[in-house]
């Protein structure tokens, strides 16, 4: 009996100190890829590839910061988007993605600089920021809107007479597409 608990005592002790062993060596090589990782990409990176006439802008946390005393909290109004396509269509843009979720109607009302070399501040209400941004998109005429930026014209289930009218987006993915 005691030669059969010995047995199973040390069985039990090589079978973990081979659970040990396997764990200890894989943990060596995740701490390696993840500190040659880095590494590895930057020699993968090839600068003369890029694609100079591609600009990425992207509202990260630290853009939200850095625009705050401007327009407040996130989300921001439609016209920070408006401004922004507005900027970009001066500056040429030959197309423009965005990719910002506007599931809502705008309800930010506040006041905007928006001359720097006008003294004082306009206030904008809600409707004029979504209006804005219907006008910027319809004169850049370049925008793809790559997220839900429709409003139905419901609030509340009432039907609002004044929403900006949306049209439908020219492509459509079908059967391709999940409902």
């Amino acid at each position: 009996m005691l030669r059969k608990v010995a047995a199973g005592l040390g069985l039990g002790a090589v079978a973990a100190l081979f659970v040990l062993a396997g764990a200890a060596y894989v943990d060596l090589f995740d701490r390696v890829e993840l500190t040659t990782y880095d590494w590895r990409m930057r020699l993968a990176a090839d600068p003369s590839s890029v694609n100079k006439d591609i600009v990425l802008v992207k509202i990260d946390d630290a853009a939200i910061r850095q625009m705050a005393p401007t327009f407040g909290r996130w989300p921001w109004p439609r016209l920070a988007l408006s401004f922004a396509l507005d900027f970009l269509h001066r500056g040429g843009a030959k197309v423009v993605a965005v990719d910002v979720i506007l599931a809502e109607q705008d309800k930010v009302i506040a006041e905007y600089v928006f001359d720097p070399g006008t003294p004082g501040e306009e206030h904008w209400t809600a409707k004029q920021s979504e209006n804005a941004l219907v006008e910027s998109l319809q004169r850049a005429g370049n925008v793809i809107l790559l997220a839900d930026a429709v409003y139905e014209g419901l609030a509340d289930g009432v039907a609002d007479k004044n929403a900006p009218d949306w049209p439908g987006s020219p492509f459509h993915a079908g059967a391709l597409a999940e409902p």
